[in-house]
Protein backbone atom coordinates (compact mmCIF):
# COMPACT_ATOMS: atom_id res chain seq x y z
CA UNK A 1 0.00 0.00 0.00
CA UNK A 2 2.74 2.38 0.99
CA UNK A 3 4.72 1.60 -2.68
CA UNK A 4 1.74 2.92 -4.52
CA UNK A 5 1.21 5.49 -2.41
CA UNK A 6 4.74 6.27 -3.18
CA UNK A 7 4.72 5.62 -6.94
CA UNK A 8 1.33 7.75 -7.07
CA UNK A 9 3.49 10.96 -5.71
CA UNK A 10 6.11 10.32 -7.75
CA UNK A 11 4.22 10.30 -10.75
CA UNK A 12 2.52 13.37 -10.04
CA UNK A 13 5.81 14.99 -9.37
CA UNK A 14 7.07 14.12 -13.17
CA UNK A 15 4.70 15.45 -14.81
CA UNK A 16 5.41 19.20 -14.88
CA UNK A 17 9.16 18.16 -15.70
CA UNK A 18 7.94 16.25 -18.43
CA UNK A 19 5.76 18.86 -20.02
CA UNK A 20 8.50 21.49 -19.79
CA UNK A 21 11.02 19.43 -21.11
CA UNK A 22 8.80 18.65 -24.35
CA UNK A 23 7.93 22.90 -24.86
CA UNK A 24 10.34 23.83 -27.76
CA UNK A 25 13.63 26.25 -26.55
CA UNK A 26 14.28 29.69 -27.62
CA UNK A 27 18.37 29.16 -26.52
CA UNK A 28 21.09 27.66 -28.66
CA UNK A 29 24.73 26.57 -26.57
CA UNK A 30 27.10 26.62 -29.20
CA UNK A 31 30.65 26.41 -28.19
CA UNK A 32 32.82 29.91 -27.53
CA UNK A 33 33.50 31.94 -30.13
CA UNK A 34 35.89 34.76 -30.97
CA UNK A 35 35.64 37.59 -32.99
CA UNK A 36 39.36 40.31 -33.70
CA UNK A 37 39.46 43.48 -36.25
CA UNK A 38 42.17 45.85 -36.61
CA UNK A 39 42.08 49.60 -36.22
CA UNK A 40 41.95 51.32 -39.29
CA UNK A 41 44.65 53.26 -40.14
CA UNK A 42 43.85 57.04 -40.65
CA UNK A 43 44.68 58.67 -43.93
CA UNK A 44 47.36 61.73 -44.06
CA UNK A 45 49.69 63.21 -45.55
CA UNK A 46 53.22 64.51 -45.15
CA UNK A 47 55.81 66.59 -46.56
CA UNK A 48 59.24 65.83 -45.66
CA UNK A 49 62.19 68.29 -45.58
CA UNK A 50 65.71 67.16 -45.46
CA UNK A 51 68.90 68.74 -44.09
CA UNK A 52 69.46 69.64 -48.01
CA UNK A 53 66.35 71.76 -48.23
CA UNK A 54 66.72 73.29 -45.15
CA UNK A 55 69.93 74.34 -45.95
CA UNK A 56 68.65 76.39 -48.62
CA UNK A 57 66.80 78.45 -45.74
CA UNK A 58 69.61 80.92 -45.42
CA UNK A 59 69.14 82.00 -41.84
CA UNK A 60 65.27 82.58 -42.73
CA UNK A 61 62.98 81.74 -39.83
CA UNK A 62 60.56 79.00 -39.54
CA UNK A 63 57.41 80.43 -40.72
CA UNK A 64 58.94 82.18 -43.72
CA UNK A 65 60.52 78.98 -45.53
CA UNK A 66 56.90 77.21 -45.16
CA UNK A 67 55.62 79.99 -46.20
CA UNK A 68 57.34 79.80 -49.52
CA UNK A 69 57.85 75.66 -49.67
CA UNK A 70 54.31 74.44 -48.20
CA UNK A 71 50.29 74.71 -48.25
CA UNK A 72 49.83 75.70 -44.91
CA UNK A 73 48.21 78.96 -43.65
CA UNK A 74 49.92 81.56 -41.22
CA UNK A 75 48.48 84.85 -39.16
CA UNK A 76 51.19 87.63 -38.80
CA UNK A 77 50.41 89.73 -36.08
CA UNK A 78 52.25 93.17 -37.22
CA UNK A 79 56.22 93.31 -38.60
CA UNK A 80 57.00 92.33 -34.80
CA UNK A 81 54.22 90.06 -33.82
CA UNK A 82 53.83 86.65 -33.67
CA UNK A 83 53.37 84.00 -36.62
CA UNK A 84 50.67 81.18 -35.91
CA UNK A 85 50.48 78.81 -38.42
CA UNK A 86 46.77 77.54 -39.47
CA UNK A 87 46.14 73.64 -40.57
CA UNK A 88 43.59 72.36 -42.86
CA UNK A 89 41.74 75.55 -41.69
CA UNK A 90 41.90 74.99 -37.71
CA UNK A 91 42.74 77.19 -35.19
CA UNK A 92 46.45 77.26 -34.27
CA UNK A 93 45.76 76.05 -30.64
CA UNK A 94 45.43 72.63 -32.90
CA UNK A 95 48.48 72.42 -34.36
CA UNK A 96 51.52 71.22 -32.61
CA UNK A 97 55.02 71.94 -33.20
CA UNK A 98 57.46 68.90 -31.72
CA UNK A 99 61.46 69.03 -31.21
CA UNK A 100 63.19 65.57 -31.03
CA UNK A 101 60.28 64.42 -28.89
CA UNK A 102 59.45 67.52 -27.10
CA UNK A 103 56.26 69.40 -27.58
CA UNK A 104 57.34 73.18 -27.73
CA UNK A 105 54.12 74.93 -27.39
CA UNK A 106 54.34 78.34 -25.62
CA UNK A 107 51.46 76.68 -22.50
CA UNK A 108 50.95 80.36 -21.93
CA UNK A 109 49.39 81.34 -25.27
CA UNK A 110 48.25 78.21 -26.11
CA UNK A 111 49.78 78.58 -29.59
CA UNK A 112 52.32 77.71 -31.55
CA UNK A 113 54.91 81.30 -32.39
CA UNK A 114 56.71 79.97 -35.52
CA UNK A 115 58.52 83.25 -36.10
CA UNK A 116 61.16 82.48 -33.16
CA UNK A 117 62.65 79.34 -34.78
CA UNK A 118 65.04 79.49 -37.31
CA UNK A 119 64.94 76.96 -40.03
CA UNK A 120 68.12 76.00 -39.83
CA UNK A 121 67.77 74.64 -36.00
CA UNK A 122 67.15 71.31 -37.02
CA UNK A 123 68.16 68.61 -40.04
CA UNK A 124 64.91 67.33 -40.56
CA UNK A 125 61.23 68.51 -40.84
CA UNK A 126 58.39 66.77 -41.22
CA UNK A 127 54.64 68.07 -41.49
CA UNK A 128 52.12 65.92 -41.03
CA UNK A 129 48.16 66.76 -42.14
CA UNK A 130 45.37 64.46 -41.67
CA UNK A 131 43.04 62.56 -39.45
CA UNK A 132 46.06 60.14 -38.18
CA UNK A 133 48.14 63.27 -36.34
CA UNK A 134 45.09 63.26 -33.65
CA UNK A 135 46.52 60.28 -32.50
CA UNK A 136 49.43 62.77 -30.71
CA UNK A 137 47.44 64.71 -28.21
CA UNK A 138 44.18 67.23 -28.60
CA UNK A 139 46.84 69.75 -29.68
CA UNK A 140 47.50 68.17 -33.10
CA UNK A 141 43.84 67.58 -34.26
CA UNK A 142 45.03 69.68 -37.45
CA UNK A 143 48.67 68.61 -38.10
CA UNK A 144 51.72 68.07 -36.42
CA UNK A 145 55.29 69.42 -37.09
CA UNK A 146 58.30 67.61 -36.51
CA UNK A 147 61.64 68.93 -35.71
CA UNK A 148 64.21 66.63 -35.42
CA UNK A 149 68.47 66.60 -35.16
CA UNK A 150 70.38 63.95 -36.41
CA UNK A 151 73.51 62.74 -35.40
CA UNK A 152 76.43 62.93 -37.82
CA UNK A 153 79.40 60.27 -36.98
CA UNK A 154 82.66 60.89 -38.60
CA UNK A 155 81.42 64.06 -40.17
CA UNK A 156 82.80 67.27 -39.77
CA UNK A 157 80.89 70.73 -40.97
CA UNK A 158 81.00 74.18 -40.79
CA UNK A 159 77.62 76.36 -41.96
CA UNK A 160 76.73 80.06 -41.83
CA UNK A 161 74.70 82.16 -43.47
CA UNK A 162 73.54 85.83 -43.51
CA UNK A 163 70.22 87.56 -44.63
CA UNK A 164 69.83 91.50 -45.09
CA UNK A 165 66.50 93.10 -46.32
CA UNK A 166 66.38 97.22 -47.35
CA UNK A 167 64.40 97.33 -43.77
CA UNK A 168 67.99 97.56 -42.10
CA UNK A 169 66.91 93.59 -41.15
CA UNK A 170 69.44 90.99 -40.78
CA UNK A 171 69.60 87.54 -39.71
CA UNK A 172 72.77 85.55 -39.13
CA UNK A 173 72.98 81.81 -38.24
CA UNK A 174 75.86 79.91 -37.56
CA UNK A 175 76.41 75.91 -37.32
CA UNK A 176 78.93 73.57 -36.79
CA UNK A 177 78.89 69.48 -36.66
CA UNK A 178 81.81 67.48 -35.18
CA UNK A 179 81.44 63.64 -35.30
CA UNK A 180 83.82 60.67 -34.65
CA UNK A 181 83.00 56.93 -34.95
CA UNK A 182 80.45 57.15 -31.80
CA UNK A 183 80.19 60.57 -30.52
CA UNK A 184 78.75 63.51 -32.60
CA UNK A 185 77.88 67.13 -31.52
CA UNK A 186 76.03 70.14 -33.46
CA UNK A 187 75.80 73.48 -32.33
CA UNK A 188 73.61 75.79 -34.17
CA UNK A 189 73.42 79.52 -32.97
CA UNK A 190 70.69 82.02 -34.01
CA UNK A 191 70.59 86.09 -34.19
CA UNK A 192 67.65 88.38 -35.15
CA UNK A 193 67.95 91.94 -35.34
CA UNK A 194 65.12 93.75 -37.34
CA UNK A 195 64.88 97.43 -37.38
CA UNK A 196 61.30 97.24 -39.73
CA UNK A 197 62.50 100.68 -40.81
CA UNK A 198 59.88 101.61 -43.67
CA UNK A 199 57.80 104.85 -44.74
CA UNK A 200 54.09 104.07 -45.20
CA UNK A 201 51.03 106.32 -46.48
CA UNK A 202 48.92 106.02 -43.11
CA UNK A 203 45.46 105.93 -45.29
CA UNK A 204 43.71 106.55 -41.21
CA UNK A 205 45.02 110.06 -40.95
CA UNK A 206 43.34 113.02 -43.03
CA UNK A 207 45.85 113.87 -45.40
CA UNK A 208 47.32 110.48 -46.00
CA UNK A 209 50.41 111.64 -44.78
CA UNK A 210 53.76 109.60 -44.83
CA UNK A 211 54.87 108.05 -42.06
CA UNK A 212 57.67 106.16 -40.49
CA UNK A 213 57.08 102.38 -38.98
CA UNK A 214 57.64 103.20 -35.22
CA UNK A 215 57.91 100.58 -32.21
CA UNK A 216 59.18 97.57 -34.59
CA UNK A 217 62.68 96.42 -33.14
CA UNK A 218 63.17 92.77 -32.40
CA UNK A 219 66.29 90.98 -31.31
CA UNK A 220 66.43 87.06 -30.87
CA UNK A 221 69.09 85.04 -30.07
CA UNK A 222 68.60 81.31 -29.95
CA UNK A 223 71.33 78.67 -29.01
CA UNK A 224 71.16 74.66 -29.70
CA UNK A 225 73.09 72.21 -28.94
CA UNK A 226 72.90 68.61 -29.20
CA UNK A 227 74.96 65.27 -28.19
CA UNK A 228 74.94 62.15 -29.32
CA UNK A 229 76.70 58.63 -27.95
CA UNK A 230 76.60 55.11 -29.38
CA UNK A 231 77.65 51.64 -27.96
CA UNK A 232 76.40 48.58 -29.72
CA UNK A 233 72.97 48.52 -29.13
CA UNK A 234 72.37 51.82 -27.12
CA UNK A 235 72.40 55.34 -28.22
CA UNK A 236 72.58 58.38 -26.07
CA UNK A 237 70.88 61.93 -26.75
CA UNK A 238 70.96 64.92 -24.98
CA UNK A 239 69.54 68.15 -26.76
CA UNK A 240 69.33 71.67 -25.32
CA UNK A 241 68.06 74.69 -26.39
CA UNK A 242 68.65 78.23 -24.91
CA UNK A 243 66.37 81.02 -26.44
CA UNK A 244 65.27 84.62 -25.92
CA UNK A 245 63.30 87.15 -27.91
CA UNK A 246 63.38 90.88 -27.04
CA UNK A 247 60.39 92.43 -29.06
CA UNK A 248 58.62 95.76 -29.87
CA UNK A 249 54.85 95.19 -30.91
CA UNK A 250 54.31 97.50 -34.13
CA UNK A 251 51.22 99.55 -33.03
CA UNK A 252 48.00 100.22 -35.52
CA UNK A 253 48.13 102.74 -38.00
CA UNK A 254 45.18 104.31 -36.43
CA UNK A 255 46.54 104.38 -32.74
CA UNK A 256 50.51 104.95 -32.90
CA UNK A 257 50.61 105.93 -29.20
CA UNK A 258 51.08 102.55 -28.09
CA UNK A 259 54.59 101.51 -27.19
CA UNK A 260 53.73 97.25 -26.30
CA UNK A 261 57.16 95.22 -25.86
CA UNK A 262 57.19 91.70 -24.83
CA UNK A 263 60.03 89.60 -23.70
CA UNK A 264 60.40 85.62 -23.96
CA UNK A 265 62.61 83.62 -22.72
CA UNK A 266 62.69 79.67 -22.73
CA UNK A 267 64.82 76.74 -22.03
CA UNK A 268 64.15 73.27 -23.27
CA UNK A 269 66.60 70.40 -22.66
CA UNK A 270 65.80 66.69 -23.25
CA UNK A 271 68.20 63.42 -22.39
CA UNK A 272 67.11 60.08 -24.10
CA UNK A 273 68.27 56.15 -24.31
CA UNK A 274 67.84 54.78 -27.35
CA UNK A 275 68.03 50.43 -26.91
CA UNK A 276 67.76 48.32 -29.44
CA UNK A 277 65.87 44.61 -28.33
CA UNK A 278 65.99 43.09 -31.65
CA UNK A 279 65.29 44.23 -35.09
CA UNK A 280 61.69 44.79 -34.50
CA UNK A 281 61.79 46.22 -31.03
CA UNK A 282 63.31 49.07 -29.23
CA UNK A 283 63.01 50.59 -25.81
CA UNK A 284 63.15 54.71 -25.53
CA UNK A 285 63.42 56.24 -22.18
CA UNK A 286 63.62 60.23 -21.87
CA UNK A 287 63.52 62.95 -19.49
CA UNK A 288 62.56 66.54 -20.61
CA UNK A 289 62.67 69.48 -18.85
CA UNK A 290 61.00 72.97 -19.87
CA UNK A 291 61.25 76.79 -18.73
CA UNK A 292 58.87 79.75 -19.90
CA UNK A 293 58.89 83.06 -18.58
CA UNK A 294 57.08 85.55 -20.89
CA UNK A 295 56.91 89.52 -19.84
CA UNK A 296 53.98 91.68 -20.90
CA UNK A 297 54.46 95.75 -21.36
CA UNK A 298 51.57 98.06 -22.58
CA UNK A 299 52.67 101.77 -23.13
CA UNK A 300 51.20 104.68 -24.28
CA UNK A 301 53.08 107.08 -25.88
CA UNK A 302 52.02 111.39 -24.73
CA UNK A 303 54.09 114.27 -24.68
CA UNK A 304 57.15 112.66 -25.20
CA UNK A 305 57.13 110.28 -22.80
CA UNK A 306 55.73 106.83 -22.27
CA UNK A 307 53.61 105.82 -19.58
CA UNK A 308 52.62 102.05 -18.52
CA UNK A 309 49.24 100.86 -18.57
CA UNK A 310 49.78 97.42 -17.43
CA UNK A 311 53.13 94.98 -16.93
CA UNK A 312 52.90 91.70 -16.55
CA UNK A 313 55.22 88.37 -16.16
CA UNK A 314 54.31 84.75 -16.75
CA UNK A 315 56.54 81.74 -15.68
CA UNK A 316 56.18 78.39 -16.13
CA UNK A 317 57.98 75.16 -15.78
CA UNK A 318 57.83 71.50 -16.92
CA UNK A 319 59.36 68.33 -15.63
CA UNK A 320 58.14 65.08 -17.43
CA UNK A 321 59.44 61.43 -17.98
CA UNK A 322 58.16 59.11 -20.88
CA UNK A 323 58.89 55.72 -21.96
CA UNK A 324 58.12 53.98 -25.17
CA UNK A 325 58.20 50.33 -26.54
CA UNK A 326 58.53 50.65 -30.72
CA UNK A 327 57.86 47.40 -32.27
Amino acid sequence: MRMRKFLFVLTILAIPVLAISAMPTDTVRIKEVHVSTYKTILTSSTDNFDSARLAQADAQNLSRFLQENSSIQFKTYGTSGSSVMSIRGANSSHSKIVWNGLSIGSPMLNMNDVSLISANSADELKLSKGGSTASNGNSALSGILTLNTLPRYGNNQLQAGVNYSSLNNTDVHLKYVHGTVRFSSQTAISYINYKNNFNYKNRSEFGNPIQKQINSNWNQIAIIQSFFYKYKRSEIEWHQWFQESDRELSPAVYNRTKRNYQLDKSYRSIASLKQLINANNQLISSLSFTREQLRYVSRIHMNGEDFVLFNTRSYFDQLQYQTTWKF
